[in-house]
């Protein structure tokens, strides 16, 4: 089946240039070729830009020197230099996609096929068991959705995952497409505990904070107590009035559904 829709990728990058090269040439050589891949050298070793045109990607630096922001609100100013450089309004997709990632042949072309209504999607990480929300690497948009929702990430805790809750907010779908496979070259923390201060300004609902903590707390258990602190601790007002509304009522009745084996 033919895939028709334009996209570009978007690749944040401070990663030793022989990672970059294999996450570069996964996009280059999907089986529907992007139209634009932007590369954000965000610190990386000299010769960034020899490895992205070699890929033809469009290659920018972001202006400002700074420790990694891995992981804090300064990310999503990366995130949306590079988006400065993408045409959107040209575009029927985008994909922000981490430099440490390899995507699957086919992905880009699996997701698209099979994302039907939903206006963000992505593919599985080897190794993950059945995740329910799109994976921020690989995460590919619907560009006129974007640009009329959300247009920019928000400097905030929350900026990676606020987009997913706005569309599910709004009525919109979201999607994870398990066909689609994505390697990721580097261990991911099962639970970070900065998360704490993403549910408080998304609005979670507190005992499903507590039950998520409780959760994690044989496996983890000094990040699970830190999370929960981090999330009393801090006294945000809610990013998004309507996506806390939304979260609140959402969470609590899973929270029922799971108490009573509700199905």
């Amino acid at each position: 089946m033919e895939m028709r829709g334009l996209y570009g990728v978007i690749v944040p990058a401070r990663e030793d240039l022989s990672i970059l090269d294999k996450c570069l040439k996964s996009i280059a050589h999907q089986s529907v070729r992007p139209d634009y891949i932007v590369l954000v050298d965000d610190g990386c070793p000299r010769g960034a830009e020899k490895v992205a045109l070699k890929y033809g990607c469009i290659y920018t630096r972001f202006p400002l020197e700074h420790e990694s922001w891995v992981g804090k609100p300064q990310l999503s100013l990366v995130f949306n230099w590079g988006l400065k450089h993408l045409p959107l309004e040209e575009l029927d997709y985008f994909m922000v996609v981490g430099s440490d990632t390899i995507l699957s042949r086919n992905y880009v072309e699996t997701i698209i096929q099979k994302m039907g209504k939903a206006v963000i999607a992505s593919g599985v990480v080897r190794g993950e068991e059945n995740p329910i929300i799109p994976r921020g690497t690989g995460r590919i948009y619907n560009a006129r959705w974007w640009s009329n929702n959300i247009r920019w990430f928000p400097l905030a805790w929350s900026w990676e995952t606020y987009p997913l809750y706005k569309a599910l907010a709004t009525g919109y779908k979201i999607k994870v497409v398990r066909e689609a496979g994505i390697y990721v070259l580097r261990p991911t923390r099962n639970i970070k505990p900065e998360y704490g201060y993403t549910m408080r300004e998304l609005g979670y609902f507190t005992p499903l904070v507590l039950a998520r903590c409780l959760k994690n707390l044989v496996k983890t258990p000094s990040s699970a107590i830190k999370l929960f602190a981090l999330y009393l601790r801090y006294r945000a007002s809610p990013l998004d009035h309507e996506v806390a509304s939304f979260l609140r009522y959402w969470q609590a009745r899973r929270l029922v559904e799971k108490i009573f084996f509700i199905k």
